[in-house]
């Protein structure tokens, strides 16, 4: 049973030869940006992390960049003091990879913020056995951007990548920050212990993600090229309809959302390729993030985007 369980990982991991091929490597700014903003993202004066996203704003403007980064970079290591003291834990960058991709949805920064920090947010993920997550404060307050942080640890238990269960625990932080580009935010969590799979020796070692949702206006729908279609097809099988619905998104009013995701993983016994994991990696996001805009869809009451002023608005860099 337990070959048959592996074989069945493999395959929903590489639905083609073209879905498993690692993506390219990030810009060594982008690169460099997104490390920089998981470092300052908890800082106390928000001046250098504005900074920073101001810079990341910019690097976005560009229509091009965007929609390569749409198919998804590899990342190298965090900086070792991005790590280090976000907890009691000894912690060290080394062995860490990841990824970095973008997605657009038609919801305001406003809206995103709002259902992220959603008390019941386990209702849109069927796909968990165990969802609990625990504010330290009233969480919504975060939404409407009346409080300008908030913090959450989660217990949680779900089959990574479809097959092995993992029960892990996260602390997760989200942040609001005034920038030159307008109102930011940022979500960051992390892995708190390592974390054994229940089958095939798999461990979570380390596991770090950054999340940057800003308001963007419309953009230049541009071809879908196949490595997008690869990324967003991921292991639902995204139709081709999702994919046009996702390029009207571009083109349309919105929030561009930035996630990178750092991890490192032993695939146990399960003869997992590198390219495999950082593949599912970019299609789990893209799919993430389709779930959240399918879920507004469908509940237009947690929708509250009204332009307030230009706080609000899309500043050109």
């Amino acid at each position: 049973m337990k070959i048959k369980q592996a074989a069945a990982l493999l395959g929903s991991m590489c639905l083609s030869g073209a879905a498993c091929e690692s993506p390219p490597n990030a810009p060594d700014d982008l690169e460099t940006l997104v490390g920089y903003l998981f470092l300052h993202a908890n800082d106390e004066d928000p001046a250098a992390l504005a900074e920073g996203l101001e810079n990341l704003h910019a690097w976005f403007a560009d229509d091009a960049q965007l929609q390569k980064a749409r198919e998804g970079f590899l990342i190298e290591n965090l900086p070792p003091e991005a790590v280090t003291g976000l907890d009691d834990r000894v912690r060290s960058p080394d062995g860490l990879e990841g990824i970095v991709v973008a997605t657009k949805s038609p919801y305001c920064p406003k809206a995103l913020a709002g259902l992220l920090t959603w008390e019941d947010f386990g209702q849109l993920l069927s796909n968990f056995e165990i969802y609990e997550r625990t504010f330290t404060s009233d969480p919504t307050c975060f939404g409407p951007r009346e409080c300008l942080a908030v913090r959450a640890d989660s217990h949680t238990k779900s089959a990574w990548a479809g097959v092995v269960g993992m029960e892990s625990r996260y602390t997760i932080e989200y942040r609001w920050v005034e920038t030159a580009a307008g109102w930011i935010m940022l979500q960051r969590f992390w892995l708190k212990d390592p974390v054994h799979g229940d089958q095939f020796d798999v461990k979570m070692n380390a596991n770090y993600y950054l999340g940057v949702v800003m308001a963007d206006g419309g953009r230049a729908s541009q071809p879908v090229s196949p490595a997008f279609r690869n990324a967003a097809n991921g292991m639902v099988g995204r139709a081709g309809k999702d994919i046009d619905l996702a390029q009207e998104a571009l083109a349309g009013a919105g929030a561009l959302r930035i996630h990178a995701n750092w991890f490192n993983v032993d695939p146990g016994v399960i003869p997992l390729s590198e390219e495999a994991i950082r593949s599912t990696l970019v299609s789990n996001q893209i799919n993430d993030a389709t779930r959240h805009d399918d879920w507004l869809d469908g509940h237009p009451d947690m929708v509250r985007c009204p332009s307030e002023g230009p706080d609000d608005e899309v500043v050109s860099p």
